[in-house]
């Protein structure tokens, strides 16, 4: 960690592009590392790129949901430019929030409930866990089992 801050301090690229895909942040994320992500945030928040993912499309953010990797979310949806990736979807369409509840990571749900409400405003919306559905233009809220949703 100290050979990292000194090099975060004295400029180095945190977005560094690895042949993969990968950064700095997709490989904290993905080896469950919050110390690093907070080290990245604590010093380079306006710098590190939220948006890069690797070669099948999937985020830091999106890793640390499907592996179940609680604290790196908590730490990483703090701030407001990795929130955006939300919504991000990989190359087969799954988006974090999905994953992590098709996988079972109820904890990464409720993180994500605390963050801000699961509103959604789409044509048509299905629940996957209830099946419910919202006709064209109708807002309505999801509980955090009601989160894995496909939108139509």
């Amino acid at each position: 960690m100290k050979i990292a801050r000194v090099l975060i301090e004295a400029g180095a690229d945190v977005n560094h592009v690895a042949a993969d895909g990968s950064t700095p942040l997709i490989l904290a994320a993905y080896d469950n590392n919050p110390e690093m992500i907070q080290l990245l945030l604590d010093l380079a928040a306006d710098r590190v790129n939220f948006a890069q993912t690797i070669q099948n499309g999937a985020t830091a953010l999106y890793l640390a949901c499907q592996d179940g990797h609680t604290e790196v979310v908590r730490k990483m949806l703090a701030f407001e430019a990795c929130r955006h990736q939300l919504a991000t979807r990989t190359d087969s369409g799954c988006t974090p929030l999905f994953i992590a509840v098709h996988i079972g990571f109820d904890d990464i749900v409720e993180v994500r409930s605390r963050n801000q409400a699961a509103r959604v405003r789409v044509r048509a919306c299905v629940c996957l866990v209830c099946g419910r559905r919202a006709a064209d233009g109708q807002t309505h809220t999801h509980t955090h089992t009601h989160l894995s949703l496909i939108h139509i």
